[in-house]
């Protein structure tokens, strides 16, 4: 095998073994992109849920103890 056949061998390897590697990224940053829209409405929910946590707990606060609220005779 001659030295140019040599060198073109391993360019077309270098060559496959780039395509190869540049699927990969493009198969990373795909699940990268839709981990990401997944973390968005995970974080959607969870903002949501902290709101009625947060309402209900106002709620419960200002709502009075019945126990001390006198009957509606008085």
């Amino acid at each position: 095998m001659s030295e140019t056949e040599s060198l073109q061998r391993r360019i077309v390897q270098l060559e496959e073994l780039f395509s190869h590697h540049e699927h990969h990224v493009h198969q990373l940053n795909d699940a990268v992109v839709q981990l990401r829209r997944e973390l968005a409405v995970v974080e959607a929910k969870c903002r949501e849920q902290e709101g009625r946590i947060r309402s209900l707990s106002e709620h419960h606060e200002a709502a009075s103890d019945p126990l001390d609220e006198k009957p509606p005779h008085y």
